[in-house]
């Protein structure tokens, strides 16, 4: 029995790290063949400084601009760190380009960046900080536990427990938790496009709809301004006149909570929409 449970445990770190390490290339490649785009053959569109804000360690550029599918204005804010651009060569209503990538016959949009044209383009260290964090974590998880049953026997003692492995229940224990909460990560991470990109996408892409909010209800904790994000259940027609019922969540919505909303949905997939603040 104990030589099946130490072989179970096993099984679970290494498929947690095919997984993980999957990811983690999956995740790479869409992101490294996105900014490939970006400098071989980027879109552009036109935008205006909204303002340029500096604090010493951050520059804050807002910049407007229209989308060319849904003829809705949006304003975007990049980040930048002193010495990718210079702060004096910007200054409000100012004329820039924002580039991206054409992504009209893709299937699924899973890599969506909106630069500003004569920035750096660079890999995105947030997704991959943070896939490399989680396939280290399974790799120790798999070389240790590996480690140990061969220290111990393991695999041919019926006698050697997880206990006797780690001292306690408390190690594999909190392996297998930080396993559990990643996986919704996970699978977000393998079959979508990251918040920011989505959004990106939409923005240029989404087409504008006016949705019936049927229930919703305050989740999570308050924003800076003391409202409580919203998840909604709601329903629409596309523009080719299909009836779509889906989830979004705002906190913007807990402000008004009106019945009908605007928001932008991606033709691609219509139940990936948005929130849009009239």
């Amino acid at each position: 029995m104990n030589i099946a449970i130490n072989i179970s445990y096993l099984a679970v770190n290494v498929v947690f790290l095919a997984a993980y390490l999957t990811n983690f290339i999956l995740v790479l490649k869409r992101d490294m063949k996105a900014k490939k785009a970006l400098r071989t053959s980027p879109c552009e569109i036109d935008a205006t400084v909204k303002d340029i804000q500096s604090n010493g360690k951050r520059i804050f550029l807002l910049v407007d601009f229209m989308s060319p599918v849904s003829y809705t204005a949006f304003t975007h804010q990049y980040e930048f760190v002193p010495g990718e651009i210079n702060p004096e060569d910007y200054y409000k209503g100012q004329k820039v380009t924002l580039i991206y990538n054409d992504v009209k016959d893709e299937k699924k949009v899973l890599n969506f960046p909106l630069l500003l044209k004569g920035s750096k383009i660079k890999l995105d260290k947030g997704p991959l900080f943070t896939n490399i964090l989680m396939t280290l974590v399974a790799v120790y998880g798999t070389v240790n536990h590996l480690v140990q049953c061969f220290l111990n026997n393991a695999f041919v003692n019926n006698e050697v427990t997880i206990v006797t492995l780690y001292g306690n229940y408390f190690y594999p224990f909190i392996i297998l938790l930080l396993y559990t909460v990643l996986i919704t990560y996970l699978v977000d991470s393998l079959i979508n496009a990251p918040k920011g990109d989505n959004q990106n996408y939409l923005k240029l892409y989404g087409i504008r709809s006016k949705a019936r909010v049927t229930t919703f209800k305050f989740v999570g904790t308050k924003n800076q301004k003391g409202f409580r994000e919203s998840a909604m259940q709601i329903e629409y027609y596309t523009s080719t006149g299909e009836k779509i019922n889906t989830r979004i969540s705002s906190y913007l919505y807990s402000e008004t909570q009106e019945e009908y909303v605007d928001i932008i949905y991606d033709a691609k997939n219509p139940k990936n929409v948005v929130y849009l603040r009239a």
